[in-house]
């Protein structure tokens, strides 16, 4: 037993740091905003600010859930002095570390109380959740890797890696859950205002905006390695990152109004090429995107309200000048990144 709790001991420091760093997103874009909002009294009886902090829970409750042994490799597990009944224990009591655990086991009681069912079928059923809960997360984060097809052309695979590497951002999450809301929005509502649409296109680009200001964050040291090793420019490793960005914007702009978010995204990319090669600070994955300074954030975001409110009131031709901002910025900073690539051979 004193090994059993050795190791639970472990576990919980190295959770505890975990959830430091899982629940910091001071520094994220759309939190910025909706604080900013939030903080100055815009949004009347603040229902609307509070329903976009419920959504942060939401997205954030899925890394939560994770069984707590993931965070031992398990070629050092293996190779423990722990007798098969330790380790049993252990995938018993590891998951009551989550504190998702304990939400879990807190609306069965509520529901063994309130509805009439037996205290020992929900005690049953709280201890078999939270491993079920962990093999699902652990399928579904195949399952992510699974969905992203081969890509034809000769930056095809380097779009592809782009792809996985955003689909493993709570930010893209953040944004797919919004454009989900607003479709069942859609099917259960006749009549949609248009300034709702366009609202939400800027919702879901602003989600997906401090990914884009930081481009290189996910592919770590090894991966500028293997940048510096490709036969290829700056702007096309650029333009990699910014198709696969694209298409996801996109994609989840559609059910919204795509015309206004093809034009919000057009208008974060001047700032978020220039940031993203001078900030390659290594980020986390299954983490929100943190922003390189708050400057940078005021600035990407003032870009995608008035590139899509502009598209959206005057015309769409107006998409043409952050189109022609983002090749000039697509240009100059492929240009910066060959610099600072050649420097560090």
């Amino acid at each position: 037993m004193a090994r059993v709790l050795a190791v639970l001991r472990a576990i919980a420091v190295a959770l505890w740091r975990e959830r430091r760093s899982l629940l910091s997103v001071t520094m994220n874009n759309f939190f910025l905003t909706i604080g900013f909002f939030f903080f100055f009294g815009t949004f009347v009886d603040y229902t609307v600010g509070m329903i976009f902090y419920l959504l942060l829970g939401t997205v954030l409750l899925f890394p939560l859930s994770a069984h707590p042994l993931e965070k031992i490799p398990p070629e050092r597990f293996a190779l423990w002095p722990l007798r098969p009944a330790e380790r049993y224990l252990l995938a018993v009591l590891a998951p009551w570390l989550n504190p998702a655990t304990w939400l879990l086991a807190t609306l069965i009681i509520w529901s063994a109380v309130n509805r009439g069912m037996r205290i020992a079928g929900a005690a049953a059923v709280m201890i078999t959740i939270p491993m079920l809960s962990s093999a699902v997360l652990q399928r579904g984060r195949r399952l992510v890797w699974r969905m992203v097809p081969r890509m034809p052309g000769a930056l095809g695979e380097l779009i592809r890696n782009n792809l996985r590497q955003l689909l493993a951002t709570l930010d893209f999450w953040l944004a797919a859950l919004l454009a989900a809301i607003f479709l069942l929005y859609r099917v259960f509502t006749a009549d949609i205002p248009s300034e709702a649409r366009a609202i939400f296109s800027l919702l879901i680009v602003l989600a997906l905006s401090t990914i884009a200001q930081t481009f290189f964050a996910l592919d770590g040291p090894h991966g500028m390695v293997r940048y510096r090793l490709l036969p290829i420019t700056g702007s096309q490793a650029l333009t990699a990152k910014a198709a696969a960005w694209l298409a996801l914007a996109l994609l989840l702009t559609i059910p919204a109004s795509i015309l206004v978010g093809f034009s919000a995204a057009l208008g974060t990319l001047p700032l978020a090429f220039w940031t993203s090669v001078r900030h390659t600070a290594r980020q986390r994955r299954w983490r929100f995107s943190a922003t390189p300074a708050v400057w940078n954030s005021i600035g990407v975001v003032l870009t995608i309200l008035a590139s899509g409110v502009v598209a959206y009131r005057l015309s769409a031709w107006w998409t043409m000048l952050p189109a022609i901002a983002s090749l000039l910025s697509l240009w100059l900073s492929g240009r910066a990144f060959e610099q600072m690539r050649s420097a560090r051979r």
